[in-house]
């Protein structure tokens, strides 16, 4: 759910659904539908609420991190070649967290973006937040469940 109170989702054209594109759309309550297309290569995969109030999401295909307000202006942020995101979450620290093949990404809401290897991984997928700041980390190809501490200081942003 976006700040604005609306259903937030990546519509991503690897699917089986004739209509679908590479787009981020949106969906009220009340029914209303709206379509926000990307460029061919995108390949959006998952999205999350940002601390900024914008929704950002994860581009596997073109190796990028979405943001887009909830007004529809688009923002991309290229990760280094042969980078692949998938999943992405808010952060404690005020940025967002992402999972990409064997690393743990951070991309600040300025668009700084940092990358972790993680040893012996293999294949993330999900990425969660714990109460206690960590990442959990879903390497499905390990089929292991791996913590994430984030190295210190990484200072919030206000």
């Amino acid at each position: 759910m976006g700040s604005d109170g609306a259903l937030w989702f990546t519509e991503d054209n690897l699917t089986s659904i004739a209509d679908t594109q590479n787009a981020i759309g949106r969906l009220t309550a009340t029914g209303k539908y709206s379509q926000w297309l990307l460029p061919l290569d995108s390949g959006p995969t998952r999205i999350a609420a940002g601390p900024d109030g914008a929704l950002w999401f994860t581009e596997r295909g073109g190796q990028r991190i979405g943001r887009v307000t909830t007004s529809g202006v688009i923002a991309q942020f290229a990760l280094p070649r042969g980078v692949y995101p998938f999943d992405i979450v808010s952060g404690p620290d005020r940025a967002l967290w992402f999972t990409t093949d064997t690393r743990v990404g951070r991309i600040t809401t300025a668009g700084r973006i940092t990358l972790w290897p993680i040893p012996g991984a293999q294949q993330f997928g999900g990425i969660a937040v714990a109460p206690d700041g960590s990442l959990w980390l879903a390497d499905g190809l390990a089929n292991a469940i791996r913590r994430f501490v984030p190295p210190l200081p990484i200072q919030p942003q206000h």
